[in-house]
């Protein structure tokens, strides 16, 4: 019986030490992050002479980590305009119970727009990207206009 204790406890605190332990040739690996959907975006060449918003600026290539964070401040945005939303189109919905109020026209679902940005850098080297987005692509050449 002895003896069966002895292994258990071994085997236990062996067990309990593998917990712990940190895979070294994994450890520098980064995140995988969701995918960006490009087929909605379209990276816009910079002309001084198209856009008066960006006097003094200078072109910018956009990376994938750029795209990242776009993305991610887009969602922000719009999530966080959303919200404040959301409470109007109840509010509406309540003082107007005899209208079909449409919940689609108070918010916003990225997923319906396609995207155009145009990347720049201004006179301080900090890159700052326009966005426009848009629901209706009737135009084919969206991605070059």
């Amino acid at each position: 019986m002895k003896i069966q204790l002895t292994i258990f406890t071994l085997i236990f605190t062996i067990y309990l030490l593998s917990c712990n332990q940190v895979n070294t040739s994994k450890k520098n690996e980064h995140k995988l992050v969701n995918p960006i959907d490009t087929s909605i975006i379209a990276i816009l060449p910079f002309s001084t002479n198209q856009y008066w918003e960006f006097k003094n600026h200078k072109p910018a290539n956009l990376a994938a980590d750029d795209l990242i964070k776009i993305d991610t401040l887009l969602n922000k945005c719009i999530n966080d305009y959303n919200i404040d939303q959301e409470k109007i189109f109840k509010e509406r919905s309540h003082q107007h119970p005899d209208i079909k109020i449409d919940r689609n026209d108070f918010i916003i679902d990225l997923t319906r727009y396609k995207r155009q940005y145009i990347a720049t850098l201004n006179a301080k080297e900090e890159k700052e990207v326009w966005v426009n987005c848009f629901c209706n692509s009737g135009n084919m050449n969206w991605k070059n206009i």
